[in-house]
Parts: structure tokens; C-alpha cells; sequence
């Protein structure tokens, strides 16, 4: 899998656990209204602060996936488009 791919399909997975907890605060903030512990305004504030709240986190979370795939790339050896030498097999001692 490419770096890329990796970063990107990271992003995708942030942006889902935004949409996830943006989907169960305004469940649980609906319930806090009914039970008359928050108004609709005080309702809505909350919701998009969580919601705000937790996309800062997914980027960063994804940030710091790049940067540690970064790392990593610099420490691997990867082949360039010159042609790979193959290695040829080890031979075997004759007794």
C-alpha cells in the first residue's frame, strides 16, 4: 500500500469518527432537551463545539500518521527505477 493511500484512507477514517460523534452528540444532546436540561440554542452550541472539537482531533490524528509514514519511508530502502540486482542463490558446500 502507498504512502498516499495510507494517508488518505487515515483523513477518510477521521472524517468518520467526526461524522460518528457529530451523529451520537446531537442523539444524546436531543434526549438532554426533552429531559429539559438544555434548551435548543444551548443544544446547538454544544453539538457544533463537540463537533469542532473532534475534527481538530481527527486532523491532527492524521497529521501524525503522516508524519511518523514519513519516517519510516526516509529509513526504509526503496528500490529506484534503476533495474534490481538480483541476488543470486547461495550455493551449496560440496562435502
Amino acid at each position: 500500500m502507498k504512502k498516499e493511500e495510507i494517508v488518505k484512507k487515515s483523513a477518510l477514517i477521521g472524517l468518520g469518527l467526526a461524522a460518528l460523534a457529530k451523529d451520537r452528540t446531537e442523539k444524546i444532546v436531543k434526549v438532554l432537551i426533552k429531559k429539559g436540561h438544555l434548551n435548543t440554542t444551548e443544544g446547538k452550541r454544544l453539538v457544533k463545539k463537540i463537533y469542532l472539537e473532534t475534527e481538530k482531533s481527527g486532523k491532527k490524528v492524521a497529521k501524525v500518521i503522516e508524519t511518523e509514514l514519513n519516517k519510516v519511508v526516509k529509513t526504509v530502502k526503496t528500490p529506484t527505477k534503476k533495474p534490481i540486482k538480483k541476488k543470486a542463490p547461495a550455493r551449496k558446500k560440496k562435502k
